[in-house]
């Protein structure tokens, strides 16, 4: 950032003489533009050459000043505090910067003569500072750039303390740098005594801890909070139980191979694995390393076999049999009052709503009364009844809202009039009965879990069928087989668009509603509400 020396110019108007040039690029970035003008405050063209020297040399020292206190507002920005360092963490970092640079030359330092001039222009040139700059400022600049590039692959940003110390440390050091490779540069290549005197770096742990990382990490990415307390947990076991250090910077890609080969040792599979154990720890470190917090991600590389597993099993969704088995045991549900009245709705109703809108079990089973509204559109004369699925009510793919409309057979049944005798708030589990339930651990969620357990007793239990989800599947296959348009189907089951152009477009509740009536009835072999021995399996259209 050094001016050299600029002659003062007269201002073509006033006549007073003033200097003028252009700001060095990273000061232009800071003030936002690019040419600087002072004014001397003379028109003696003598006098305005005495003063140039100095004005110049306090420019300088100000860019210095500012260039530093934008980067350091910039960490605060991006929450990074700047660090004091102790006298040890300075030398070590001035010793990283010794050996990186005598390990860069040494292989091929050249002639000797080059180190030795080197040395002999730092002596001259603190012999002939000029006016403004004394020893110790000549020290804080010779070897900036290459301190700055170090602390930054280290990811630190320090105090402006810290900074001077180090500014100082390195230029000490550096002597006996280049004194080295002038000795290499004579073929001698003898052990150097000198880098023996730098201790091995001890980042600052505090600001490498699990919260320190992990929670700016999980806000940024906005986590649900599920994802949140399974990453955390995972990471938690990584630092504390595997390593031993609640310190990011203790990871390397050796203890993360040795803490894979642990997990699948305990029986763990690779899927669960490579999907959440390395996941999380990927994740969270290349969120470090994009802070400066980290340099480099150790988890790159780091990878786990997953073989498939041979499917014994055709299809995803349920067959015809399965899900009448399922339907059929929930219309014929009693309530006998074994079963609290949030269980009972939920076997009752749940099953039927997922078979009739392809939703996600949990999408359906955090509903409440309020999520259930009438829309219209403009082809429309009656309002359509519509699911509203939120992320206001619980997790949602993508936290992203939709609205699906509700089967006729579904109103039939008396969905509505069950909706509303509820009134407000949850339909399928009572929070006066939650214990400790979370945004991580949500009592809906619980509610699934029963009902998947409760699928499996039906003796819907394949081992490769899943109890809750298989509705998705089987829902898109009757889809499909009424010619439904895909786009309807996505924009129903709330999948993502395969191109940008396909995101466009909105589904009306009129349009959407005609898909969902494209659908053939599931058709219960008996209006009892006693439990059926045979179900029908007739489905009528």
């Amino acid at each position: 950032m050094a001016l050299h020396v600029i002659r003062p110019t007269k201002h073509p108007t006033t006549g007073i003489y003033r200097v003028r040039g252009r700001y060095p690029a990273e000061i232009a970035a800071i003030y936002g533009k690019t040419e600087f003008k002072v004014s001397l405050g003379t028109r003696d063209p003598e006098v305005a050459k005495a003063k140039a020297p100095a004005v110049l040399a306090e420019l300088e020292k100000k860019w210095r000043q500012d260039s530093l206190a934008f980067a350091l507002s910039c960490a605060e920005a991006a929450g990074l505090e700047p660090i004091d360092l102790t006298r040890r963490q300075v030398e070590a970092l001035a010793g990283e910067i010794y050996l990186g640079f005598a390990k860069e030359h040494e292989d091929d330092p050249g002639e000797a003569v080059r180190w030795q001039e080197g040395l002999t222009r730092d002596a001259r040139a603190l012999a002939t500072l000029g006016p403004g700059m004394n020893a110790w400022q000549f020290q804080q600049r010779r070897w900036s750039q290459r301190i700055s590039r170090h602390l930054e692959e280290r990811g630190l940003t320090i105090s402006l303390a810290s900074r001077q110390a180090l500014g100082s440390a390195v230029f000490s050091h550096m002597k006996a740098a280049q004194a080295r490779l002038q000795r290499r540069a004579d073929g001698d290549f003898s052990p150097d005594v000198y880098e023996k005197r730098f201790p091995t770096w001890e980042a600052p742990a505090a600001k490498r801890t699990l919260d320190a990382i992990f929670e700016p990490y999980a806000d940024e990415a906005k986590l649900a909070a599920s994802s949140r307390a399974r990453f955390k947990s995972v990471i938690r076991k990584l630092l504390v139980e595997h390593i031993g250090r609640d310190d990011f910077g203790a990871i390397t890609t050796a203890s993360l191979l040795s803490w894979k080969d642990k997990l699948l040792a305990e029986g763990l599979s690779a899927r669960t694995v490579r999907d959440v154990h390395l996941a999380a720890v990927k994740a969270a470190c290349s969120w470090a390393v994009v802070q400066k917090r980290l340099a480099t991600n150790p988890a790159l590389g780091v990878k786990v076999i997953v073989k498939h597993k041979p499917q014994s099993r055709s299809q995803k969704g349920f067959s015809l049999v399965e899900a009448m088995t399922i339907l059929t045991a929930a219309y014929c549900v009693v309530d006998e009052g074994r079963l609290a009245p949030d269980r009972y709705a939920a076997r009752r109703w749940t099953p039927w709503i997922c078979a009739y809108t392809g939703a996600r079990v949990n999408e359906i089973t955090q509903l409440r009364a309020e999520d259930i509204i009438a829309q219209s559109d403009e082809h429309t004369v009656d309002p359509v009844w519509m699911i509203h699925i939120t992320p206001e009510a619980g997790s949602t793919k993508n936290a992203c809202a939709r609205d699906v409309p509700i089967h006729s057979h579904l109103i039939e049944q008396g969905f509505l009039a069950f909706v509303r005798s509820v009134g407000t708030g949850p339909l399928f589990y009572d929070p006066s009965r939650a214990r400790g339930g979370s945004r991580a651990h949500p009592i809906h969620k619980k509610t699934g879990e029963r009902l998947a357990a409760w699928v499996r007793e039906l003796g819907v239990d394949h081992s490769e069928l899943q109890p809750n989800h298989g509705w998705r599947h089987r829902f898109k296959t009757v889809c499909l087989t009424q010619a439904i348009e895909e786009i309807v189907i996505n924009r129903i089951m709330g999948h993502a668009e395969t191109t940008e152009g396909r995101k466009y477009g909105d589904v009306w509740p009129s349009v959407a509603k005609a898909a969902i009536e494209k659908l053939p009835r599931y058709q219960i072999g008996a209006a009892s509400r006693q439990p059926l021995k045979t179900p029908s399996l007739a489905l009528v259209v």
